[in-house]
């Protein structure tokens, strides 16, 4: 630093010992009254520059590792709403049927209805900002998709008519449900395999990057990361739409991006991790994975198992059985949460519950979903909890 630098530098660090030594002074003289007021006004000032940043802040919608397992659960204050899917025959006059829809779910177990579906019209990627809740209207009667917001009383269609296939081509498009609310827009893939966004206010709808065939994508900290349809991996600026960049290294089947790293499932089914640019690449857990959900420190995975059967000889047979089980990556501890009767659950971790699909105990065909403690108690299966009243009608529970 020069000595004409020093000594301004010098000066200007006096000024403000100066300036601060006559505010104190100034304060201190203050009466009584005029240090309430200005006591008060320092408080306004600190809550409104709080309330600026959280303004600034980004909003999500729902959680990545939720939305990338079909995103059925979504955190709605104390409650989770629930896009509840039964399998269930309703000629079978069974009391497990309960219609598919929207459901609330409080933290006392109390239920109500926020939307109920006619038979093969389901709701993915549910995401909630706000007073609405976003979702990914699917109805296979005609193989069709919608984009729909709603606050349990009044219904909006974004988009409507999206196919749930690509056109012209044998291809089906495994991730039509995938849909993430982020701040202002719903992004989503739409039916020529483009990453597309819609205004929540649904007035304004583009295509993000029409070259670009979108197999499945994310949203993380500024930038799309997408897998494209010949599994090339790769990024751009969710500012501009610029700044494509390819992360080669990255050969997934399945991703999700959590605290600044890339977790995806190989070619040989294994959880791998690596940092946003596709390097320092480790292997994470060495074995078959059907599906995962990062949640900061813990990895809720779906995958097979060893299990024992004793036979009617007495002798003890190797059987293959399947269950959802936690890592905690930062004490290298891994516990089973629950087994499961089906081969292959979807994962959502809302608080401290985990919801899954499985096949309904002591059923052979048909699926339920059922929420879990994340550390393996107090198993229920939400259909014990679903109204069967009309839409918006509140359980007999609550």
């Amino acid at each position: 630093m020069s000595e004409d630098k020093a000594k301004n530098s010098n000066a200007f660090c006096e000024k403000v010992k100066d300036s601060l030594i006559r505010l104190k002074e100034n304060i201190k003289n203050l009466t009584m009254k005029s240090k309430i007021t200005l006591g008060i006004v320092t408080i306004i000032v600190f809550i409104l520059i709080i309330t600026l940043i959280s303004t600034i802040r980004t909003s999500y919608g729902n959680k990545s590792g939720n939305i990338n397992n079909t995103g059925f659960a979504v955190k709605s204050g104390g409650s989770t709403i629930i896009s509840y899917i039964n399998t269930v025959d309703e000629s079978d006059n069974s009391e497990n049927y309960k219609s598919s829809g929207l459901f609330e779910i409080t933290s006392s177990g109390k239920a109500k209805v926020y939307e109920k579906f006619d038979k093969n019209v389901y709701a993915y990627s549910i995401n909630k900002i706000g007073n609405w809740v976003y979702y990914m209207k699917v109805d296979e009667n005609n193989s069709t998709r919608s984009i729909v917001k709603t606050n349990g009383n009044k219904s909006i269609n974004l988009v409507e008519n999206l196919s749930s296939y690509e056109k012209n081509s044998d291809y089906l498009l495994n991730n039509y449900q995938l849909m993430y609310v982020i701040d202002d827009y719903v992004y989503y893939i739409n039916e020529n395999l483009n990453l597309a966004r819609v205004k929540i206010n649904g007035k304004t709808k583009e295509v993000i990057r029409d070259e670009i065939e979108v197999a499945d994508f994310q949203i993380y900290d500024g930038y799309i990361y997408i897998n494209n349809i010949d599994n090339e991996f790769i990024k751009i600026n969710l500012k501009d739409f610029e700044d494509k960049k390819t992360i080669s290294s990255i050969n997934a089947n399945d991703f999700q991006v959590e605290r600044k790293n890339i977790y995806y499932i190989d070619k040989s089914d294994k959880l791998i991790r690596t940092n946003l640019e596709g390097k320092e690449e480790k292997t994470i857990i060495d074995k078959d994975i059907k599906s995962f959900n990062v949640v900061g420190k813990d990895i809720y995975y779906f995958s097979e198992y060893n299990g024992e059967n004793t036979n009617e000889e007495g002798t003890t047979d190797i059987t293959n059985e399947y269950a959802i089980f936690k890592l905690d990556t930062k004490k290298n501890e891994t516990k089973k949460i629950v087994e499961t009767a089906t081969s292959f659950s979807y994962i959502n971790v809302v608080g401290k519950w985990m919801y899954y699909n499985d096949k309904i105990d002591g059923d052979y065909y048909y699926y339920t979903i059922y929420k879990v403690k994340t550390d393996g108690t107090n198993k229920q299966d939400l259909a014990t909890l679903i109204p069967d009243s009309e839409k918006n009608e509140k359980s007999e529970n609550e």
